[in-house]
């Protein structure tokens, strides 16, 4: 890193097709940065600003995991949200919630891994299955679990 700090980065960079995609997503990302809130806040505790990144590691990737499930995208929550629909919008949570949330709770429930990702306006939110021991059966027995509020989270 000291070698190119500071320094035209180019005699690092891969070949000339290669290179000049990161060096355009390098400058990209330093016009990003050069307005991004946490470098204000990195300079009102006297650190210096980041303003780019490094690739270091070359090399042969591995090979990427094989999916074992596909990605199911719901639009109907987005499209009546976005019109103003809020009995529509209902009936679609109502239609998610019959439908494929409780798929997946029947998939969890058997001890199959599931995921779930809800996607706002500000956020995302995942929630995956874990494996349940002894102890956290007793606790959902005895216990009740607050659930948290969407609408804030996302």
């Amino acid at each position: 890193m000291d070698r190119a700090l500071g320094r035209d980065v180019r005699p690092w960079m891969p070949d000339p097709i290669q290179g000049a995609i990161i060096q355009r997503l390098q400058t990209e990302l330093q016009m990003l940065l050069y307005t991004h809130v946490f470098n204000d806040r990195r300079a009102e505790r006297g650190l210096p600003p980041i303003n780019s990144f490094w690739v270091h590691g070359t090399g042969d990737l591995a090979s990427l995991p094989t999916a074992s499930s596909r990605a199911v995208c719901v639009d109907d929550l987005r499209h009546t949200a976005l019109q103003g629909n809020v009995q529509g919008w209902q009936k679609a949570w109502q239609a998610l919630d019959n439908g494929l949330i409780a798929e997946l709770q029947q998939r969890a429930a058997r001890g199959e891994p599931v995921r779930l990702t809800l996607c706002g306006e500000r956020n995302a939110v995942q929630w995956q299955s874990q494996p349940r021991g002894l102890m956290d059966r007793i606790k959902s027995v005895f216990g009740t679990k607050r659930l948290p509020d969407l609408r804030e989270m996302l």
